[in-house]
């Protein structure tokens, strides 16, 4: 069968695609592999994924490679957002975020029903936390439907020969119930030891979970008026309160949700500005996260409300900096050091 001549309409020419180079393809497979795992990436799995082109002994240097690449993917207008972990356990991963394959599972409230009754029936022979805070992501819009269970007899025999690990599962119970069925409560709760807690009555609105070790109780403080964040294994007993809440779980904002150190109330709100080593900016950017940060070229800017938590940073990484516009941050970091000298020397 005879080829047939594709007649190029006058004024159109053909396009001549240039040759690409190492890093336009190093990019696109950056890309490439960032689009087919939506759940994120971490710098040791990109490796894996492309030995041929982060293969260097010095790991800082394909560190920086890499936040390069990331850097000029953004440029083209892909968003790829750094979290600390995922869903999977994974930790420190880069994911590209507003992502056609990112779809949300939507369950209408039959399927809900359904997997309410069958979460109960299971919860009943097999007691999971990890089961727990799924209900609680998959139930929050529609907490008349949670799941009613109890514990399971294995669980009672377990705790009646642990008491300490009872009563903080009876109390991580009674905070999701409590969230679940929007009941006021108040709290002994303390900050450095037990022997100083004090009561808080608070409205429950949301709990947190940083990783698998840290949980954090979102509430509104009546006493203070404001939204707080409480750790959770300092709520030393929990009592129950009548009446309704004042403050709904709708009222939290996103920086509600932020637990990074940065964030926790110690003072007032301080600005503070470092100049960054360029090569090196991406650990501070790091261990920032997901606090929120302003980025000039090699300098960032931080609103803290807890500056004493940059101390420990900056001790480990002290080569991202060159230097601030913040006298008291100065003060406090010898202030600090010489408490960790005068601690070391008393060890001694």
């Amino acid at each position: 069968m005879p080829r047939q001549k594709i007649n190029i309409p006058p004024g159109d020419r053909e396009m001549t695609i240039p040759p690409i180079g190492n890093k336009e393809r190093r990019n696109l497979e950056l890309l490439f592999n960032l689009i087919r795992y939506p759940n994120g990436l971490s710098f040791d799995h990109i490796k894996r994924l492309m030995p041929e082109h982060y293969n260097n002994e010095n790991l800082d240097s394909d560190q920086r490679k890499l936040r390069r690449d990331i850097d000029t993917l953004e440029s083209q207008g892909v968003a790829i957002k750094f979290y600390s972990d995922n869903y999977c356990g994974e930790k420190n991963i880069y994911k590209i975020i507003n992502s056609p394959l990112n779809r949300e599972i939507i369950f209408s409230k039959d399927e809900l029903l359904t997997l309410s009754v069958i979460i109960a029936k299971e919860m009943e022979n097999n007691y999971s936390e990890d089961l727990l805070f799924a209900c609680q992501k998959i139930f929050q819009k529609n907490l008349d439907i949670f799941p009613k269970f109890g514990r399971s007899s294995h669980d009672n025999e377990k705790e009646s020969n642990q008491e300490k690990e009872s009563i903080e599962k009876n109390l991580f119970y009674t905070l999701l119930q409590v969230v679940k069925d929007r009941k006021p409560i108040k709290i002994l709760y303390f900050k450095d030891f037990p022997e100083s807690a004090t009561e808080r009555n608070i409205d429950p609105l949301f709990i947190l979970k940083r990783n698998s070790l840290d949980f954090y109780l979102i509430g509104f403080d009546r006493e203070k008026r404001e939204i707080r964040r409480y750790i959770i294994p300092k709520i030393l007993r929990i009592t129950i309160l009548e009446g309704d809440l004042i403050k709904k779980s709708d009222s939290i904002k996103e920086e509600d949700l932020n637990y990074h150190p940065l964030a926790f109330k110690i003072h007032e709100p301080k600005n503070i500005t470092f100049k960054c080593d360029s090569n090196l900016i991406w650990k501070f950017i790091n261990f920032i996260y997901p606090h929120p940060y302003k980025k000039n070229n090699d300098k960032i800017l931080i609103t803290t409300t807890n500056i004493s938590s940059l101390y420990p940073f900056y001790i480990k990484d002290s080569d991202c900096f060159l230097s601030t516009d913040s006298e008291e941050f100065i003060f406090g970091l010898k202030k600090y050091i010489n408490e960790l000298q005068t601690s070391y020397n008393a060890i001694k």
